[in-house]
């Protein structure tokens, strides 16, 4: 399957009737089981990719290393039903980075595609996962307030934060592979950042990528708020 392509297109199409049949249908079950439950499904694919990958590739893929921002959402969902102060920052979270990181994964699908056919099959449902869960908490969720939205900012960038530590700690035996996040030390392999990697380091592209995640983030927040609150107003 190429980038783009009408099959492709047609795939993505799949995958957001897919995400709209499977929020009308849970939208009214338990929250916390619903997200906790999408947290075991998350982490069974995972077990399920590391596997593949160790019968692949004669080396492991430290890029894969489940600590990438669309890796997040499975611990998150895993932790859910344990952290009660926190539920909304997580579900703000999920409204924002991870519906961020799934928009990403489908507009630019290098990583989706990939030519091994169970990994693409694999990256695909993950990510449609994702997506589900950041359209689900819209639909469940409260009208977030700006202490809610600054909590969720604070969220990435502590997680944020935490891969560059990992990049750091990882670039030994990694050999320069481990780009948690996409940031510094290690060569972030995206197109953009990697000329800013280039020119100006690895800290002023991890600077402009946190700040570019937080933007974008935060517009995808608002955004499905504001959706929300549209769709509530015409159907009453």
């Amino acid at each position: 399957m190429r980038e783009y392509s009408l099959l492709y297109l047609l795939l993505c199409l799949l995958v957001i009737m897919s995400v709209t049949i499977a929020v009308y249908f849970t939208k009214r079950l338990n929250k916390t089981r619903v997200i906790f439950c999408t947290g075991v499904v998350l982490v069974l694919l995972e077990i399920a990719k590391q596997i593949l990958m160790g019968r692949i590739y004669a080396s492991y893929s430290w890029s894969d290393f489940p600590a990438q921002l669309c890796s997040m959402p499975m611990y998150l969902c895993i932790l859910y039903p344990f952290i009660r102060k926190g539920q909304k920052t997580i579900n703000l979270f999920l409204r924002s980075f991870a519906t961020l990181g799934a928009i990403f994964a489908f507009a630019i699908p290098y990583d989706i595609l990939s030519s091994y056919l169970l990994l693409s099959i694999h990256s695909t449902l993950w990510h449609a996962i994702l997506l589900y869960l950041g359209v689900y908490c819209v639909v469940t969720g409260e009208q977030p307030e700006g202490k809610d939205v600054r909590n969720s900012a604070l969220l990435y960038l502590a997680l944020a934060m935490a891969a560059i530590v990992i990049n750091g700690l990882l670039a030994g035996i990694s050999d320069g592979t481990a780009n948690m996040f996409f940031l510094g030390p290690s060569r972030p392999n995206v197109l953009i950042l990697d000329d800013i990697y280039e020119k100006c380091g690895w800290f002023v592209e991890s600077v402009a990528m946190i700040c570019g995640s937080e933007v974008a983030g935060i517009i995808v927040l608002l955004t499905g708020a504001w959706l929300r609150k549209v769709f509530r107003k015409n159907k009453n």
